[in-house]
Formats: structure tokens, sequence, C-alpha cells
């Protein structure tokens, strides 16, 4: 089909001075009736011939090449129609064979140049019939004709063959002009896409397209190297390519390439087919890389300097013989490549520069927002909403050390933006643990990959699923403040250096800010703690107890109030003195304590009187663990200062429940108060749950 397109080009340029010499042939006949006798036979000829030129002219230049254009069966029957006009001539002046002869000769190099040189053997076979039929209807010796026709044919065929040489010449230099044009337009193309903007991600696709037209080819990628990764930004399979084309990978480890290993090994020009790999994995890296249709592939190395930014390759579907990758298309593609490497190197340092100039500006306002708060809450929402602007990830977290509980709570957790509650993890424990422990960065490019070489092995936070790149630094020295900032993806190679380095500087500029905040909100817990026995004072108590009912609520789920007074503490006060009778405070709390879970409350309602909040329990549950602080409080072991052992003290313990028993806060209290005054009556030492007789048995 192209080459059907150049000859018809061909056609198309000769077409004017053809139509102009058909023009003047016809006027010089005119003229020439005209001058001739009037009596004279070649007069006639020469009118009967200008009205068979003149019909040949309007029929082939004016209704059948503007109508059906330069189609194959145009350019055929011209050179064909021509033959039958020049044998018409032939026997109206039959006494000019050498005239004749060469308006053959002219025709048969015109087909050969036009219409190929099977057509002009056509023609040039033709053009012996006629000469062979007009000089029978003559009557010339049979040795004539045959020497006629033998030296027609000598002369016909050597047309033949310099009328298709010529043809043949034409057509590769029109196509090597065209294909030239066509390069020089495809580079100018390339270089105002990508030059266009500094977005690859949206110039790359766009770019492989025309590519892929411009070649054309049946599949092009673009892939751009970014640390170990092979990203491909740019992917455009052929309209005629099946639907699967594009399902290919877009994106893996430089090493799990065995094309791309290759390549970087040895960075040029080199040709691909899928029959070259011997075993299956090697045949499976190419499909990797191309759809199943491609059978060979041409792969460019996208150079800039020293370093190999990517690679450029062209997939072919169809028969190398038709599309085959000559030395004039190799040179060309390395020539695009070399113009790709340098308009993307502009644009990497193009995106260095703004992503510079955007990290900068964030560590600015990073200084500014925590210079204008100490509201630890509002630190997290805040460093959380910058650093997803410089650091794309899929998890997020912060977490501050508590050397007392040896746990680290985790104050901020966002993994793949869903907001976890906050929750202690042990502090020793996983990656969290070690960069507490050693006060220094870590990063893992590729979690499954370094997996053996880790110091520890992680442990679960967010979703129950491994992160494959993760980063961690620590907040504070460790000597009075210790904390972690994290990001992490479940994707690997994901954090570069940079990265890194823009998480130490947030970092930075967030532990003075993060110090303040954490040891206003211990100063503000402890202003809620009584200071005697560190559990929640009387107010603080009340507040926590109005939420946990507020929270029940929504979430459906019961809570139990137990209020607890020692029996008898009056006297421990009067025998031994104040301070010992805080010690004895001290030590029931610590009992008390040790049956609750992270999620339950306690507080002082008052002198010898405390409250504990349980959440999600059962009435069963609730009175065996009052049964259990009993229990434990009367096996508590109290001496003297002269080391002589005295009674343990009891208990007096009363249950109300939510929301069987009430449903309101202030309600809730009233009925645990009433079943501790019940048990009191009982004569101490006992528990009773709110409107129950009979003590609380488990």
């Amino acid at each position: 089909m192209k080459t059907l397109a150049l000859r018809a080009e061909i056609f198309r340029r000769f077409l004017k001075p053809i139509k102009t010499i058909y023009w003047v042939a016809s006027g010089s006949l005119f003229l020439l009736a005209f001058l001739l006798p009037a009596d004279n036979l070649e007069n006639i000829h020469c009118l009967e011939f200008f009205c068979v030129v003149v019909l040949y002219i309007l029929i082939v230049f004016y209704l059948i090449i503007p109508h059906f254009g330069f189609r194959r069966w145009v350019l055929y029957l011209f050179p064909l129609l021509t033959v039958s006009l020049v044998t018409i001539g032939y026997a109206l002046f039959g006494e000019y064979p050498i005239a004749i002869s060469s308006l053959y000769v002219i025709v048969i190099l015109l087909a050969g140049v036009i219409a190929g040189g099977a057509i002009a053997f056509l023609t040039a076979s033709l053009s012996v019939v006629g000469c062979i039929v007009v000089e029978s209807s003559f009557g010339y010796p049979i040795q004539y004709q045959l020497i006629s026709s033998g030296s027609q044919l000598i002369f016909f065929m050597m047309a033949v063959y310099l009328g298709s040489t010529l043809g043949n010449n034409l057509i590769t230099r029109l196509n090597e002009s065209q294909q030239k044009s066509a390069n020089l337009a495809l580079l100018l193309e390339a270089s105002l896409v990508v030059s266009s903007t500094s977005d690859l991600v949206k110039a790359l696709p766009e770019l492989a397209q025309k590519i892929l037209s411009g070649l054309p080819a049946s599949f092009v990628r673009i892939d751009i190297l970014e640390g170990k990764n092979v990203n491909g930004y740019g992917l455009a399979a052929h309209r005629t390519s099946s639907n699967h084309s594009l399902e290919v990978n877009r994106q893996f480890l430089l090493n799990d390439s065995l094309l791309y290993s290759r390549l970087l090994e040895n960075p040029q020009v080199s040709i691909w087919s899928a029959d070259q790999f011997q075993n299956q994995d090697e045949q499976l890296s190419f499909y990797d890389l191309f759809p199943e249709e491609v059978k060979i592939c041409c792969l460019v190395p996208l150079v800039a300097g020293k370093t190999v930014l990517g690679f450029l390759g062209v997939g072919e579907a169809r028969d190398s013989n038709r599309e085959v990758f000559d030395e004039k298309k190799l040179e060309f593609l390395g020539t695009l490549a070399n113009q790709l490497a340098i308009v993307i190197e502009n644009a990497q340092l193009h995106q260095a520069e703004q992503q510079k100039s955007m990290r900068l500006e964030i560590l600015y306002e990073v200084a500014n927002v925590f210079g204008s708060t100490i509201e630890l809450g509002e630190l997290l929402e805040k460093l959380y909403q910058l650093l997803i602007q410089v650091i794309p990830a899929d998890t997020y977290f912060v977490g501050f050390a508590d050397k007392k509980s040896r746990m680290v709570n985790i104050e901020l957790l966002i993994d793949e933006g869903e907001r976890f509650k906050s929750e202690s993890v042990p502090l020793g424990e996983g990656l969290i643990g070690y960069v507490l422990k050693n006060q220094k960065p870590l990063f893992i490019h590729a979690m499954s990959q370094e997996w053996d070489n880790l110091p520890v092995k992680p442990k679960l936070l967010g979703k129950s699923k491994v992160s494959q790149s993760w980063m961690g630094v620590p907040l504070g020295d460790g000597a009075h403040f210790n904390g972690i900032l994290s990001v992490a993806s479940y994707k690997p190679n994901v954090f570069s250096d940079e990265d890194l380095a823009m998480l130490i500087n947030v970092a930075q500029q967030a532990e003075l800010a993060f110090d303040n905040a954490y040891q206003y909100a211990r100063v503000e817990e402890q202003a809620r703690k009584d200071s005697l026995t560190g559990t929640y004072n009387h107010q603080s108590f009340l507040e926590e107890l109005d939420s946990m009912v507020k929270d029940a609520e929504i979430q459906k789920i019961p809570i139990a109030l137990i209020m607890l007074d020692l029996d008898h503490f009056k006297e421990y006060n009067d025998h031994f003195g104040h301070v010992f009778g805080d010690e004895i405070l001290r030590a029931a709390v610590n009992a008390i304590q040790s049956h609750l879970k992270s999620s339950d409350v306690m507080g002082r309602w008052g002198g010898e009187e405390f409250g504990v909040i349980l959440r999600d329990v059962t009435i069963e549950e609730a009175c065996k663990i009052a049964n259990r602080i009993r229990e434990t409080l009367a096996k508590t072991e109290l001496f003297k200062g002269n080391g002589k052992k005295i009674k343990s003290p009891t208990v007096s313990q009363g249950i109300a429940y939510y929301p069987s028993q009430a449903q309101e806060t202030q309600d809730l209290v009233e009925k645990a108060d009433q079943a501790l005054y019940s048990a009191k009556s009982a004569g101490r030492d006992c528990i009773r749950l709110y409107g129950k007789l009979d003590p609380c048995e488990t």
C-alpha cells in the first residue's frame, strides 16, 4: 500500500507536464491539418487523430482522474489507454514507423515510472501486438514484420527495464524524503510535548502515542528509572492490537527485568525477539515489557551524559520483511532517544527544583505551625497535612515513649486514609523500638527483599498487612523526651534519600514543639489526677464517666460503675498516723488497678472512697472483678515501722449497671452509691449490686 501511494504521488507530480504535452500534441495536429493541402489524405488523418486525442484528454484528465483520483486501476489504465491511442495514430500514420515506435518507447518508459515493471511489460506486449496488427493491415511482407517486431521488442524491453528502474529509484528517493520529513516532524513534536510541561506522567503517554503513529509501530513504551524502580509512564498500543496490549508491567524493580538489566550493562541500541530466549523465565521477561502479539522489539537507552535515565522500547508485531529495523530506522531511534533523554533530564531537574522549593516552603510552614500552638492534637493534625504534600505514603504515624510503663503511645495513626484510635505497643519491640533505642533513622527500601537482614522484625500497626517501604526517625534525644515519626508504603522502593532527609528535617523542627506539647499535656493530665494516688480526681472522674456513658450509648455497649470504700479507715489514721494511712491508700489503689484493663478508669471520689468504671462488661464479669479486688486487698500485707504485721484492709463495694439500671450519668452514680450504702449496712467487707439484697457472688 505504501508503494502504491508513492507511485500515485509520482503520477500526481508528472500529471501537469503530461497533460501539457497532450494539449501541445493535439494543438500541433490541429495546426498541421490546416497547413497541409485540403485534398491531402494526411490532412484528414490529422483531423481524425486530433479528435481522438482531445476525446482521450477529456476522458482521462477531466473525467477519470478528477473523479476517481490516483487509484491502482487508474495508474494501470492510463498507460494502457495511451498505448491504444498511439496504436490508433500508427494506423493513421503508418508511413512514419520510426516516430510511432518512439512514442511507444516513451509510453512504456512512462508506464514503468508510474505503474511499475509489471504494467510496463504489459504495455510493451500490447505495443508489439498493436504494431503487428497495424502492419498486417497495411499488407507489409512477413519478413518485414518479423524484423520490425523483433527490433521493436528489443527496444520496448529496454524501455521496460529503464522505466521500472527509474520508477523504483524515484520511489526510493521519495520514500526517503518523506521519511526524513516525518522523522523531523516527530522529533519536533516530541520536543514540544515534553517541553510543554514538566509533568512527565502527563507528557510521556502522549509522546508514546505520537511515536507509535509516526514510526509506525505496534507497541511503544517509555520507561523512566527512579532509583531501583522502573516506571512505565508512557505506553501506547496500535488500535489493531488486542485488548490486553496495555496489560503489561508498568512498574517493577530493575533487577527483575532481564532485558533492562542487560541493557544497563551495555547501554546501546539493541534488537531482541522472543525466539532469542531459550528458557521460559527469559521469555516471560520479554512479555513483561511487551504484549503477546509483539515478536521483535528495539530497545534504546535514554542516556544523558553517562547516566541512563530510562528506556525507549518499540515493539513490532508485523512481519520483519515489511517493517524491518534497518540501519536508518535504528539511527533515527537513537537520535530520538538522545533528544528524549535531554528533555527528560531537564524535566526531572525542573521537578527536583520544584520539589526542593516546595520542601523548603513546607519546612518554613512547619516552623510557623510548631510555633503557634502547644496543643498536641492540633500539632499532630497539622504535621500530617504538611507531610502528605511532600512525602506521599500509605501510612503516617507519630508515637511517644512512656518510660514508666515501658510502652510507646501511638498518638497519630493514619493508614491508607483511615484513622485509627490511639494505641500502645511495647517499647522495646519492632522497628519503632529499634529507632527509639538507637536514636537514629531507619530506612527500609523493600521489606520483602531486606527481610533477612533487618535488625528487628516489624510489628503490625493499623491494617493487617506488612509495609514494603518504611522510614522512621527519632523525635527528641531520649534524655527527657523520646518519640518517633514514621511513614510507610505498601509498595517497594517508594521513598528516596531526599524523602528521608526531609523527614529528618521535619523531626528536628518538630522536636521542641512536641516536647513542649507533650510536657503541657502531661501537666494537664497531672492536674486531673489525685496527687496522692495518681488516679483521677473527683471532677475529672465524673468527666470521664460522663464521656464513657455517651460513648457506650453510641456504641451500644454496657458499662459498670463500682463505688468502693475502705472499711474503718479512720482507725488506721488514728492508731498509726496519716502518713501510714497514705501508704495504705496507695497500696489499695495498686491492688485495685491490678485487676483493671487499659480501657477501664479509676478515680478518687474523696477520702478513702474510690470509683471504678468497667467498660463493656456483663454484670457477672463486674462481680468477678469486684470479688478479685476484695480478695487481693484481704491478702495485702501491712507492716508498722517496727516490722510488726497489722490487719489487712477490707473494702465495701456497690455496683450499678448501664443501661439496664440507669440511663444517665448522675443516675448511675446515685445507684452505685446506694448499692455501696447497702454493702456498708450489711456489715461491710462485702459487695452489693443495686436493687439486690443478696451479695454479688460469682
